[in-house]
């Protein structure tokens, strides 16, 4: 597990919320997300700070994160010369300086008030890790029969975190938020997962003792894919990493017998 914690040995300031974003080739997302992000809805007296890492992006994008940062001093660009998420995730962690970091990624579309119930939640529940449910964005045409399918019974298999108005202690979390604290413990992201490695990740929070907690006040829509090609793509991936992360777990309820 090659999960580096951060070195940025700074204290904490526990007025701050850092957003963390992994980001490559998205400049046709880009704008919207920033836009979105630093008009979101804060708890009283806490400002952001909205740190990206760039997996060495080609299409435009960094120059676009540029021409954002000259006038956006809230923001933060970091390299990610690996160009995975983990890898971006934990870049992204090491060079945050809020006690509170947001995970949150450029294709997701968010409700006003996303950081501010984020950040409630995970003070008034005293859980580990927060987040909303796994939200479809609809639309019309296929993408939109992707998002119905994403979010019914059949596609979900019941689970608690497809439960759009379920509130309660999960096994995984869409996205999610944390006590920087705490994800210095861990150790952050696995980097020899190149998917499922925030379910990896929940796994240890709760073998740890930790607590992973859904609202329902926490909203989000994450954009599926618009062709059924790419979402074989997907869940060929998904499936493909699963096995590798089940095959972490395995390490890991061995090191507890």
């Amino acid at each position: 597990m090659d999960a580096t914690p951060p070195k940025n040995n700074e204290a904490p300031n526990h007025q701050l919320i850092s957003i963390i974003v992994p980001c490559r080739n998205e400049v046709n997302y880009i704008d919207n997300f920033l836009t979105i992000v630093f008009q979101q809805i804060k708890p009283d007296s806490m400002d952001i700070q909205v740190v990206i890492a760039d997996g060495e992006s080609d299409d435009g994008t960094r120059e676009h994160l540029e021409i954002w940062a000259q006038r956006e001093d809230r923001l933060l660009i970091v390299d990610n010369p690996k160009k995975t998420t983990p890898a971006g995730l934990n870049i992204a962690i090491s060079q945050t300086i809020g006690e509170t970091i947001i995970r949150m990624d450029v294709h997701t579309i968010y409700a006003a008030d996303y950081v501010k119930n984020c950040v409630e939640n995970l003070y008034k529940t005293g859980a580990s890790c927060v987040g909303g449910a796994w939200r479809a964005a609809t639309s019309p045409g296929r993408a939109g029969a992707i998002a119905a399918a994403f979010g019914s019974r059949f596609g979900s298999g019941g689970a608690a975190s497809r439960r759009v108005d379920y509130t309660g202690p999960v096994d995984t979390v869409y996205l999610g938020t944390w006590r920087r604290s705490d994800l210095l413990k861990l150790g952050g992201f696995d980097e020899t997962l190149l998917r499922t490695e925030d379910d990896e990740l929940n796994l240890r929070i709760i073998r740890s003792g930790g607590k992973v907690w859904q609202s329902a006040d926490i909203k989000c829509w994450y954009q599926p894919r618009s062709s059924f090609k790419a979402l074989a793509a997907q869940i060929y991936q998904y499936g493909y990493w699963k096995v590798h992360s089940f095959a972490s777990i395995m390490l890991l309820l061995h090191h507890d017998i």
